[in-house]
């Protein structure tokens, strides 16, 4: 067989899938939408959440960024707003669209893994059962959306190992882009990914054109909040050492010596 590494080194895929893997699990179609169908059922039968308020009170005022967040999320609380009014279905339709494909993302990764079709089906049941995802997935807020990207982009980097096809990078950039207008910290997560294929010895992997268009589309999709954050004196970090200041422990020797 040919060796599948020598295609990192010229950025295309091969004629033929160096790793084939079974086909995808319909089943787990089955399950992502039956979450879908329970986070919607019981999306309306309690009162908003405080930052969902915010959320959409900040979707009447659209800015690049915020204090404490980038546009995205505002951005659908306002679309909500639009379409539906002040609707609790109606705000709470994002995050439960993010749990479904969330639940979709978690087979597709047990299938690059080389799950069969029962490991894709038991990686769906289990993201879909999943307290935390529950939690999280049942208001609207960022962490809805970041856990999305998180997972989306962990499974592209899979695909672009197993299959060797770097113009993955593109799409990889744009849920990049897609991450940072939610919430900064994907780029740790994008960066955690980028040593970890740099230490792993797959730098062909990351020097080629589809990797410099996907950090430019990455790029591209922080610009309106970092152009918010320099006409606002960078707020947000002046609000995170102010918390951090905050929630600092006094020194244990502050605690202990007489007063």
């Amino acid at each position: 067989m040919t060796d599948p590494r020598r295609w990192h080194d010229v950025g295309v895929r091969p004629a033929a899938d160096p790793q084939p893997v079974v086909p995808f699990d319909r089943r787990v179609v089955g399950v992502a939408a039956t979450l879908f169908v329970v986070l919607m059922s019981f999306a309306g039968l309690y009162g908003f959440h405080r930052d969902e308020l915010y959320f959409l009170d900040s979707g009447r005022h659209l800015q690049g960024g915020y204090v404490d967040q980038p546009a995205l999320v505002p951005l659908l609380a306002r679309l909500s707003w639009s379409a539906f009014g002040v609707s609790l279905p109606g705000l709470r339709l994002w995050p439960a669209l993010a749990a479904f494909a969330t639940v979709l993302v978690a087979g597709l990764c047990a299938r690059e893994l080389g799950g069969g079709r029962r490991a894709q089906l038991l990686a769906a049941v289990g993201a879909a059962t999943m307290p935390a995802l529950l939690a999280i997935d049942h208001l609207l807020g960022p962490t809805a959306i970041d856990v999305l990207v998180w997972a989306t982009l962990a499974w592209l980097v899979l695909r672009v190992d197993r299959t060797g096809d770097t113009r993955l990078w593109v799409l990889a950039g744009v849920v990049v882009a897609v991450g940072v207008a939610n919430k900064h910290s994907v780029v740790f997560f994008a960066l955690a990914l980028a040593a970890g294929v740099l230490v792993s010895g797959g730098w062909s992997m990351l020097t080629n054109r589809w990797m410099v268009a996907g950090v430019a589309i990455a790029v591209a999709g922080a610009v309106p909040d970092l152009v918010w954050q320099s006409r606002h004196g960078w707020a947000t970090v002046a609000m995170t050492r102010a918390l951090n200041s905050e929630n600092t422990l006094p020194r244990f020797s502050a605690i202990t010596s007489p007063s």
